[in-house]
C-alpha cells in the first residue's frame, strides 16, 4: 500500500494512492511441512524485486514492511525475511502477535468513549483480539488459529480446535460487545451479505451465511458470490473463527471496516514521522 499523509488537527490523514495484493498462501507450506519451501521463496523473491522497482518509481518518503503468522510459525521464517530484505533492497520484519493487534486497533481506533468494542482481526495463520471498554483496554492477545491452519478441517462452533480462542475470550468482562471484525476474508462479509459498507450486521446473518457457504463446493461459492479460487476456500474457516468469537462473546453486533494490519502500519509510520 502507498499513501499521501496529510496533516490535520485531530492528527495524520491517510490517503490511499495505490493497494496491490499478491495472493500466496504461505501457510499452505508452513503450517504442513513447518517452513517456507523453495516453491514460496522463489515467488516472495520475484515478489519482492517487483515491489522494490514499485518503490523506485513512486519514491516513498518512508517504506516499512511486516511478516505476520505464517512467518512466525515458520522454523525458517526470520531466515527468508533476512534474505529478502538484503537481496531485494526492501525493509522487512517479522512482528509479533501482539504488535499485529496493535496495528489493527491503530488502523480504526474505538470512537465512542463508552462503547464496548472487541477487534478481531482473522488471519491465515492466526487471530489477534483486542479488547476497549471506553479508553481502557482489557485485552490483548494474538491467538494461532486462522483460516490456512484450519482449512480443510471439519469444525463447528465450540469445536475443540477453537479451545485456545475460548480460553482467551474467557478473560472478557461481560459485556455488551460490539465486534470490529478485520481480515481478507470477513471483509467480504458485507458485500455477501448485500449490506451497505458500514451498516452493523447482526450475529445471526454472518451464522447463517457460513452455514450455507458450509453446504457449497469452493466452486458452487465462487459461481454464487464472484469469489476468486483462494478465497473460496479460505473464507468457510474464517467465518466459521468469527462466529466462535460473535458466539463466545455474546457480541450484540459486528461492524466490518475498511481497515487491516496495512494501513495500522501506514498510520503509526505517519505518527512517528510526524512526532
Amino acid at each position: 500500500m502507498v499513501g499521501d499523509v496529510i496533516v490535520t488537527p485531530s492528527g495524520p490523514l491517510v490517503k490511499k494512492v495505490g493497494f496491490y495484493r499478491l495472493p500466496f498462501p504461505i501457510g499452505h507450506d508452513v503450517f504442513r511441512f513447518g517452513e517456507i519451501g523453495s516453491h514460496y521463496q522463489d515467488l516472495l523473491h520475484d515478489a519482492f524485486r517487483g515491489i522494490a522497482h514499485w518503490i523506485r518509481v513512486l519514491a516513498p518518503d518512508h517504506t516499512e514492511g511486516v511478516a505476520t503468522a505464517a512467518f512466525r510459525a515458520a522454523a525458517n521464517g526470520h531466515e527468508v525475511v533476512a534474505w529478502l530484505s538484503h537481496t531485494t533492497g526492501v525493509s522487512l520484519r517479522v512482528i509479533d502477535g501482539l504488535e499485529e493487534a496493535r496495528l489493527i486497533v491503530a488502523a480504526c481506533p474505538p470512537r465512542a468513549a463508552r462503547q464496548s468494542v472487541l477487534y478481531v482481526d482473522v488471519g491465515g495463520g492466526s487471530t489477534e483480539l483486542t479488547a476497549y471498554q471506553g479508553d481502557a483496554c482489557v485485552l490483548q492477545t494474538s491467538v494461532p488459529i486462522g483460516a490456512l491452519r484450519l482449512q480443510g478441517q471439519s469444525v463447528g462452533v465450540g469445536g475443540d480446535a477453537y479451545a485456545e480462542l475460548t480460553d482467551a475470550l474467557s478473560e472478557l468482562p461481560r459485556e455488551n460487545w460490539v465486534v470490529m471484525a478485520t481480515g481478507g476474508n470477513v471483509s467480504k462479509l458485507p458485500g455477501m451479505l448485500r449490506q451497505k459498507d458500514g451498516a452493523p450486521i447482526r450475529p445471526k446473518k454472518a451464522t447463517l451465511l457460513w452455514q450455507q457457504l458450509l453446504a457449497l463446493s469452493v466452486e458452487d461459492r465462487m459461481l454464487r458470490y464472484g469469489l476468486k479460487p483462494d478465497r473460496a476456500e479460505s473464507i468457510v474457516p474464517a467465518l466459521g473463527i468469527l462466529n466462535h468469537v460473535l458466539a463466545t462473546s455474546k457480541a450484540r453486533h459486528v461492524l466490518v471496516p475498511k481497515c487491516g494490519v496495512v494501513d495500522g502500519l501506514i498510520h503509526t509510520m505517519a505518527l512517528e514521522v510526524l512526532g
